[in-house]
């Protein structure tokens, strides 16, 4: 495939990684020196930091990103072995570097308008995040790199498979009753209950793989 066809392939790719970079002009002289980089889960600012890493790190990150995506076959050996592509993996990557870029304008646009509160769209971007994300776990290969890689997933493709499955299917509905939650409680959602919610989406499916070996181990071989 030559450069002109891979940038065809790839133009929706280039566009979200090079979106936060296009903002960067636009706001880089109304922002002060020293600007938030993170905030608590209210919404308050509690990291600060200088001005070109607040705006750059993000959007490099975003790229760093997508070349492992697209490079992974070539780093990861069992991606190698069950023949893991770069184009089996592109809804996944797209979906996680919109994401980042989403964050991204978020977070800028949050320093310029303080009515903008990190804490109540955080609340909403996470879980939407895992809803959109959730429909494509199911179809990650085996791999070191990407999807729940414990050891019982890692070692066998059926529990990799029946997991992700599993877990596909949990992020969907616990993101889509989480958001449904936060609608009617009026962006009132307890700490707790955050906490919780991500606490279920990722020990659910590594508690689920663990059982999944053990049963497997009592089947006759």
């Amino acid at each position: 495939m030559n450069l002109t066809q891979r940038i065809k392939q790839e133009w929706l790719q280039l566009l979200i990684l090079a979106a936060p970079f296009a903002l960067i002009p636009f706001v880089w002289d109304k922002m002060p020196d020293r600007i938030p980089i993170h905030w608590d889960y209210n919404g308050h600012p509690n990291g600060y930091g200088n001005k070109a890493f607040g705006l750059m790190f993000a959007p490099t990150l975003n790229i760093g990103l997508a070349l492992l995506f697209i490079g992974l076959s070539k780093i990861d050996p069992k991606a190698w072995m069950m023949n893991v592509s770069s184009v089996m993996l592109r809804p996944l990557r797209l979906v996680i570097t919109g994401f980042l870029t989403v964050v991204c304008y978020v977070t800028t646009l949050s320093i310029l308008y303080p009515e903008v509160n990190m804490g109540t769209t955080f609340q909403f971007l996470m879980p939407g995040f895992f809803l959109v994300l959730g429909n494509f776990l199911p179809t990650v290969k085996p791999n070191y790199f990407v999807g729940i890689r414990v050891p019982w997933t890692l070692e066998d493709p059926d529990n990799w498979r029946q997991t992700h499955r599993l877990a596909g299917r949990l992020w969907v509905i616990a993101s889509a009753l989480y958001l449904v939650i936060e609608i009617v409680l009026g962006n009132q959602v307890p700490q707790a209950m955050f906490w919780g919610y991500l606490g279920i989406i990722t020990v659910v499916p590594i508690l689920y793989s663990f059982v999944y070996f053990q049963r497997s181990k009592k089947q006759p071989v």
